[in-house]
């Protein structure tokens, strides 16, 4: 049998399951796909989402770090 390293999706906390069962608020970054349309690429885009938050549902924001700082991405 050959085990799979890199083919998971599934998300593995920081800290390992202690951590993961004793907090109360999760969230993701993780980088975006430089291109939000055939036509518009942004270099630098990341993806921040909230997971599990006690009176927030769950969502996602896009931004970019760029020269002047973190930016709002309009799309």
């Amino acid at each position: 049998m050959v085990l799979k390293l890199f083919a998971c999706s599934e998300i593995m906390p920081i800290g390992g399951n202690l951590i993961a069962h004793v907090s109360t608020t999760r969230l993701a970054l993780s980088k975006g796909k430089n291109a939000v349309s055939k036509s518009l690429r942004i270099a630098g885009r990341r993806v921040y989402k909230v997971i599990s938050f006690p009176y927030l549902a769950e969502t996602e924001a896009r931004f970019r770090k760029s020269a002047q700082g973190v930016t709002d991405i309009n799309c």
